[in-house]
């Protein structure tokens, strides 16, 4: 090889090595990624637009889940199950007042207060970043990315949902009941989940962003998807309720981890 054609080649190999590397593409729709802390498994939710609310598709509509906006969201990892007992008890004791169960049942009573108490011993950690879900990228990751499906899934209620007729007038364990396209579980029933934000009687006042809506301390936070104790009705993809921060047999949480990496 000459003089000439080994400067080229090692300019080459010198301009490669030195040129900014290619972006990571961002994981497929149902990517799934397990916290090392807790063992918990989230699944990767691509960010999209879609009309957050109760449209026509899941007519008759209640106020507070009116008017119907449209929401960009960003993507974002949401975890496959709601946070188990298991998983709390890492970071966290089970409390007397929440009901002792197996590790793959949801941990229950969890006040909107105990949410970032947890969150917080789980960022410290060091693998991501921690928060409970906006009131729209919930609803997003349970209509499968916005579609309009009026529960977080196809089929009946039953296939979907553990509620007050087939519950046995208790939670369940995690993963019993089928999953949203996505593959997650149990955001129809089982228990209410925290979201990060203020409870606002209609939608008008969430951001067009997707983000977490906050103003300051909250008289109280909103809660989606339905408990075990409700009636069918009141476990769709568009329910939403307020509550103040309190112990609650029918509250748990699931969360978000922020990023594509």
């Amino acid at each position: 090889m000459t003089l000439a054609r080994r400067a080229i080649r090692a300019a080459a190999l010198l301009a490669a090595l030195l040129s900014p590397l290619a972006p990571l593409a961002a994981p497929a729709a149902g990517a799934e990624w397990r916290d090392p802390t807790t063992g918990a498994v989230f699944v990767w939710v691509p960010g999209g637009r879609f009309t957050l609310g109760c449209g026509a598709w899941a007519a008759p509509c209640p106020p507070n889940e009116s008017p119907t906006r449209v929401v960009e969201v960003k993507g974002f990892w949401i975890g496959k199950t709601e946070v188990t007992q298991g998983q709390w008890s890492t970071l966290m004791p089970l409390d007397p007042p929440k009901k002792r169960m197996t590790p793959d049942h949801p941990v229950d009573q969890v006040t909107w207060e105990d949410a970032h108490a947890f969150l917080d011993k789980l960022n410290r950690a060091g693998h991501g970043t921690f928060r409970l879900p906006s009131e729209a990228e919930w609803e997003y990751a349970c209509r499968e990315r916005g579609r309009e499906i009026p529960l977080c899934g196809e089929g009946k209620t039953d296939a979907l949902a553990w509620f007050i007729s087939n519950a046995r007038m208790s939670m369940q364990p995690v993963a019993t009941k089928a999953p949203n396209a996505l593959g997650l579980h149990d955001m129809n029933g089982n228990l209410y989940e925290w979201t990060e934000d203020c409870w606002h009687e209609t939608l008008d006042d969430l951001p067009a962003d997707g983000t977490p809506q906050r103003k300051g301390d909250c008289a109280s936070h909103t809660l989606r998807g339905g408990s075990w104790g409700n009636y069918p009705n009141a476990t769709r993809a568009t329910t939403r309720r307020s509550d103040f921060d309190v112990k609650c047999p029918f509250t748990g949480l699931r969360l978000v981890r922020e990023g594509d990496r």
